[in-house]
């Protein structure tokens, strides 16, 4: 299965009838028919999105979803659920469980389209980055928490807190390179959401992180590689 594939999971795909959108904004889809075959297909077939109405058939949502993160060859796939009309409790416990996205039937075929592209356009980054625990702070809305990074690149980092972020929530950072006296700060969006247990993840990509913090951040993943020492 192509990588850039999203999985559609259906047992009847009359009644989604999301087969044909997804379709005709030129995806490849692949249709199975209830969790188990779509849990089954994963490890391998490395979808960058999976599709799912409220009922799988033989198990439900946040089950799926904590079967997903949980596994260490599926935790990275995105999620979106289409939930059923007024189901807000469905779509709540699907959200903590580790669903990225849910959208709720009537839905715009626009509005569905730009979140399967945001979930589905995640980019890998395949720049330098390393393993590295930074504490930072983070500030929204006047609001201040803390977190730690549990990887990091020259585009964004990988954020561990206990706080819950919306999808693409912004974010204000600030955080210290080891034997830097210098703050960095940046700016950052959350392009994806994990949940595992009571921790939340959020991948993070910096928006305003300046050339000469950029140079910075390089110089401080290479140091760290070249002398072999992971935080």
């Amino acid at each position: 299965m192509d990588p850039g594939t999203i999985v559609l999971v259906t047992p009847d795909r009359a009644a989604l009838g999301v087969e044909g959108l997804l379709s005709r904004r030129g995806e490849a889809v692949v249709v199975v028919p209830n969790g188990a075959a779509a849990i089954a297909l994963l490890p391998t077939g490395r979808p960058r999105l999976v599709v799912m109405q409220q009922h799988l058939g033989d198990m439900d949502v946040p089950h799926f979803c904590r079967i997903v993160r949980d596994g260490a060859e599926t935790r990275g796939v995105s999620l979106l659920l289409i939930a059923d009309e007024g189901d807000e409790g469905v779509a709540a416990l699907s959200l903590a469980a580790g669903c990225n996205d849910v959208i709720h039937r009537p839905f715009d075929e626009e509005d569905l389209d730009t979140r399967v592209a945001r979930l589905s356009s995640v980019p890998v980054r395949k720049e330098l980055r390393t393993l590295v625990k930074l504490e930072l702070s983070m500030e929204r809305a006047g609001q201040f928490f803390l977190g730690h990074s549990l990887n990091i690149s020259s585009s964004g980092m990988l954020v561990q807190t206990n706080q819950i972020l919306a999808p693409e929530a912004r974010v204000n950072l600030q955080f210290y390179l080891q034997n830097d006296p210098v703050p960095m700060r940046a700016e950052a969006h959350v392009v994806r959401a994990e949940f595992l247990g009571g921790a939340a993840r959020y991948g993070m990509r910096f928006l305003g992180l300046g050339s000469e913090d950029e140079h910075r951040l390089t110089e401080f993943i290479e140091r760290l590689r070249r002398t072999g020492r992971i935080l």
